[in-house]
Formats: structure tokens, sequence, C-alpha cells
């Protein structure tokens, strides 16, 4: 007799999914895969799975009572990746007498719970979760119960911006990864030491004759393209220190003042007149309409002190941004160093850890956090994937963890720089220095979407559900990430092919061609 076959993916208990068989029979039963506990990523809260395999109908549709366009879009993509997954030649393997799923059926409960969410994303995940259910053309198991909810809100991925342009299709790409693994946030740094890599109308000498720059019309589309993934875009504007890529602002008629320290024009100067403030305070209001989202990142890290730029001057500036960010209805997020080193960060500011500090202390002061230290989360540092396997909420009790927002990974681009930071001539050349132009955007998409994937897959995971008794050197936890590396490439995700190394210069022992 054939077993009932209800899937449930109860994520935070909101998102139903039935599955209806048709009533079309094989003649014997196929070999059951491997568990399907087996290969899901991030890890589920918890899930049950029993009896045989049940092989996908080639007329298999998805049904929802949702009237969201987020989610009616995303059916569509993810009926796309299941029709892919079936293939047209799984049924010739499927001998035996088993049952075929001809229809699956999403319906969020209307509960006072999940209505302070955004259903929508919901959707997405339990949708990615189904799509890993699938082996061979087949549900690995008929029937699957999967409770499952993510431990923190804010499940990050920066990208630098401000040193090297990412081309737009391969932010497009990265978005399809973050969303493959239930990434939530791309922290958006457009505006580094290099460039301001966002058109401004109200100030077009931002751009400082970089060619290569995001239009307000790509910038609106690529925020849509992410909320299409459940995916927020935060953006960070330096409104401290690294600040050269706005020097085509430069005097009082352009609108930015200053300081010439020992290294260059790389800070703000809070000028008497209030000349920088105002200006600083067009160019926020200016991509605050560009970007809806709640937080708006000003960076306020690793300023430098001079006779100019004092401690006192810049805090003042620092705060007078923070709280303009407040006025306009945004929270202000910004690096750790807006408490520990100008002390301008006001109430409400979420701080992002990144160097020798303790989430305790930041949260011990009142303030929201999120875990983005380098030694398990900068990208950019080839390392072993395995130091992102973590738990961020180390050092904090309960109660402190309330405080936690949840973690980001960072890649930056330092090493893509013409020079050292666009600017220490003095200096040796970065390692993959000659990719910094247009002409070698081939390469360092290669390269960069390298060294981000496989190796992201797996903070993601830390992010939704960190589990210390999977190891990171088990074959379990080999497998898992393995499992989600390979789907990630049959869906068309710009990674470092499975068994091979990746680095800034060369991919499976190959060297990148010089342009």
């Amino acid at each position: 007799m054939l077993l009932v076959s209800v899937l449930f993916l109860s994520i935070v208990g909101p998102l139903c999914a039935s599955l209806k068989r048709s009533s079309e029979q094989l003649s014997e039963r196929i070999p059951t895969p491997d568990a399907v506990s087996n290969t899901l990523w991030p890890l589920p809260a918890s899930v049950i799975s029993s009896g045989p395999p049940l092989v996908i109908s080639p007329a298999f549709v998805i049904q929802t009572s949702s009237s969201s366009g987020v989610v009616k879009r995303g059916i569509t993509r993810y009926l796309e990746i299941i029709l892919r997954q079936i293939g047209g030649d799984h049924m010739q393997n499927a001998s035996g007498k088993s049952e075929m799923l001809s229809e699956l059926v999403l319906n969020v409960r209307s509960d006072e719970e999940v209505l302070r969410v955004d259903t929508s994303y919901w959707y997405m995940y339990g949708l990615e979760t189904f799509t890993q259910l699938i082996e061979n053309g087949n549900i690995i198991n008929s029937d699957v119960t999967i409770d499952d909810e993510p431990r923190y809100v804010h499940r990050g991925l920066m990208l630098d911006a401000g040193r090297r342009y990412f081309p737009l299709e391969l932010l497009y790409n990265i978005l399809d990864g973050m969303s493959s693994v239930k990434l939530n946030v791309l922290h958006f740094h457009f505006a580094d030491f290099c460039r301001f890599s966002v058109e401004s109308k109200l100030y077009p000498d931002l751009r400082n004759n970089e060619s290569q720059f995001y239009s307000q019309e790509q910038v609106k589309s690529l925020v849509s393209y992410a909320a299409d993934r459940g995916i927020r875009v935060i953006p960070e504007v330096e409104s401290a220190f690294h600040v050269l890529g706005m020097i085509g602002l430069q005097n009082k008629t352009k609108g930015l003042y200053f300081c010439n320290n020992s290294i260059g024009y790389i800070e703000l100067y809070n000028d008497p007149e209030g000349v920088t403030v105002n200006t600083m305070k067009g160019i926020l209001e200016e991509m605050m309409t560009l970007f809806p989202d709640q937080y708006f990142h000003l960076g306020l890290d690793e300023v430098i002190t001079t006779s100019v730029c004092t401690m006192e001057k810049t805090k003042e500036l620092e705060q007078d941004l923070l709280k303009f960010l407040q006025q306009k209805g945004k929270t202000p997020y910004a690096w750790q160093e807006a408490l520990l080193s100008t002390a301008a960060a006001v109430n409400g500011t979420v701080l992002q850890a990144w160097k020798d500090v303790s989430l305790k202390t930041l949260v011990d002061k009142g303030f929201q956090v999120v875990n983005a230290l380098m030694n398990h989360f900068y990208l950019n540092y080839i390392s072993n994937a395995s130091v992102s396997w973590t738990d961020i909420a180390t050092g904090l009790n309960p109660d402190e963890q309330t405080m936690l927002l949840g973690g980001e990974m960072a890649m930056w681009t330092d090493d893509y720089c013409f020079v050292s930071e666009c600017f220490l001539y003095k200096r040796a050349k970065p390692v993959a220095w000659w990719m910094y132009g247009p002409d070698a955007d081939s390469q360092f998409t290669e390269s960069v979407s390298g060294i981000i994937w496989p190796r992201a897959i797996v903070g993601a995971g830390s992010f939704w559900n960190y589990q210390a008794d999977l190891k990171p050197d088990s074959p379990e936890f080999q497998m898992r990430v393995d499992s989600q590396h390979k789907r990630m490439s049959e869906r068309g995700i710009l990674t470092c092919p499975l068994g091979c190394k990746c680095d800034y210069l060369s991919r499976c022992g190959q060297s990148y061609p010089h342009p």
C-alpha cells in the first residue's frame, strides 16, 4: 500500500506546501537515494523524511492563492529550475511502481505572527528548499516534514564597488547565488577611495571621470531584481574617511572640503561654514531615493586626525549625518569605529563589528550589532572556507543575543586597484592590479566569482542555522556544501568549479589571460 504523501515546509510555521499526486503509477519502485537531510543547505531546524522517492510529473505545476507579484514571479523562476532538474529523460529511469507528483500548492497562514514579516520571502525560502529535495528528477522521499526558520534577520554579503566596479550582469548573478543560500542582504559599498560608482544627477562631478558607474535606472533595476529574490539592498556612502572617490567635488564651489594629511585627500573636512556637511546631506538624500531600504550605511571607519580634521570636528560631522538619516526616517548603520573611535554613534545606530572587538563590548553600550569579523567573514582573505562555519553569537548570553541582528561576509576589492588603494603609488601594486579597468571585466568576473563562491556558501549556513555538532571536517559537512555548490553551478551561478582551487589570478591551475 502506498503512503499518503504530504510535504510540510514550515518556515517559522507559516508556509504550508502540500504535494498532490497524479493517479499515474509506475510498475516498480525506484531505488531510494541518499537521505534528504544530507543534502539540504542551509541546515533546516528539523527534517523528518521517509518512504520511497516520488517521481515528478512532466506536467508539474505550482499553485498558490497569493496575489503577490513577487511570489508569482518567484514561482515562474523556480518552476523553470524544477523542470530543468527533472529533464526529459527522468521518466526513462523510473522503472517500477511509484506514485507521481503533479502539483505543489503553496499557502501562508494569515495569523498575527506571520503578518509581522513580508510573507513573500517565506515563499522564496520554501521554494528554494523544495528544489533541494529533487534528485535525478524525483523527490528524494515521498514523506517529508521540514520545520525551519532563520536564526537571524540579517544574513548579508558586502560587495566593494567603491574600488573595483562590478559589471551589472555579475551583480545579478551574485544575487541569484545569494538567493540560493537564503542570504537576504546585499550591502552595496559603492563609494570608497577609487570611485563613487552610482550616478548623481545633483552632483555629476562625483563620477570624477571614472568611465564605469551605475546609472540611476540601473540601480533601480538592481534593487528590484534583488527584491524579487528576497534580498534587501543596503547602500553605503563613506562619509568621513575613505572618501577620495568624491574628490571631484573638491572646493567650496563644488561642495566638499578635504583634509590633506600625510597620505592624501582621503578624509572630509568639517568646515566652519557647513559647506561639506550640507553637500553630504544632499548626496545622501539623493541616494535615499534610489535605495528604499530602512537602513543606510555611512561607513565612518578608520578615521585619521590631523591639525585641521580633529577628532572633535570629525565627530560633529558624523553625528550630524547620523541624525540627518534619522530625521529622514532611516536607521543609521556604521562600522564599529563610529562608537569606538570617534564616539559619534547616536542611539539607534546599528554597528558592524569587523576588527579586534568583542560583540559584547558594542552590545553593552546599548547598540544592535552585525557580526562581520574579518577573521571569519572577509572573503578577500583567501583561506579555508570552513573558518566561516562558526557561531556568530559567541560571547553573548541569551539576552545579549537579542541585540545581534545577524552576520555579514565581505568581498573587498583592494587587490584589484590599479595601485594600492587607488592613490598610494609608492607602495607595491596589488596582486590583481591589471584587472581594474573595463578591458579586464571578463577576467575580473571570473576571478571575483571564484573567490566568493563556494566559500560564501559556508557563511550563509552560519547565519541561517549554525549547529555546533556538525563539524567542518566531517564527511556530512562536505557533502552538504558540495551538494549546494553543484546546484549553484547547474543553475548558471558563477563559482570556482567543484574540486578546483581559485584565487585572484588563476582558476583550476590556469592563469587568467591579460587583456
